[in-house]
């Protein structure tokens, strides 16, 4: 598949995204620019090369934070106890007409591996998703995400997993 995942631009058109889930869907066409304008997401868009505007898939990256009490052992081993900075990825939508192609896959390592270089810059601990059900819960196991203690559609990924990604 011959795709390239760009940051969101005024000439992606958002309002042709479908990807079955009205909540990914609305943010996508209605806030997802000034997310991005705000500086509370970054939001990265696939398309293939013959049509640049039409996305296929997008995800959105945030800042977060988990309180030491709740983080798995594996993230606050030999830490402060203080608040762990991770990378969230806040949405990640494939078009109802791009699924079966694996496009939710290159979207989550594209995701992963652009929050791994980030943290060279800026400091993060790993990966956290909150995954809407059991189905994407599954989804995020598949490449290595592990569930919170206390909650398993919250997982996470460890940034020294992030580099075994393929």
């Amino acid at each position: 598949m011959n795709l390239t995942i760009g940051p969101l631009a005024e000439t992606h058109e958002r309002s042709r995204f479908s990807s079955g889930v009205e909540a990914l869907d609305r943010w996508f066409h209605e806030q997802a620019g000034q997310s991005q304008r705000k500086r509370r997401t970054t939001v990265w868009v696939a398309t293939e090369p013959s049509h640049p505007t039409v996305p296929l898939g997008y995800y959105s990256l945030a800042p977060f934070h988990v309180a030491f009490d709740h983080a798995p052992e594996a993230l606050r081993k030999k830490l402060p106890p203080e608040p762990l900075y991770v990378a969230l990825i806040a949405r990640l939508a494939v078009a109802t007409d791009a699924r079966g192609r694996g496009l939710g896959g290159l979207l989550l390592i594209d995701a992963a591996k652009r929050a791994l270089q980030a943290s060279l810059q800026v400091p993060t601990h790993g990966v956290v998703v909150h995954a809407k059900d059991a189905n994407a819960a599954s989804f995020y196991r598949h490449y290595g995400f592990l569930p919170f203690p206390d909650d398993t559609l919250h997982l996470y990924l460890p940034m020294a997993s992030i580099a075994g990604l393929p």
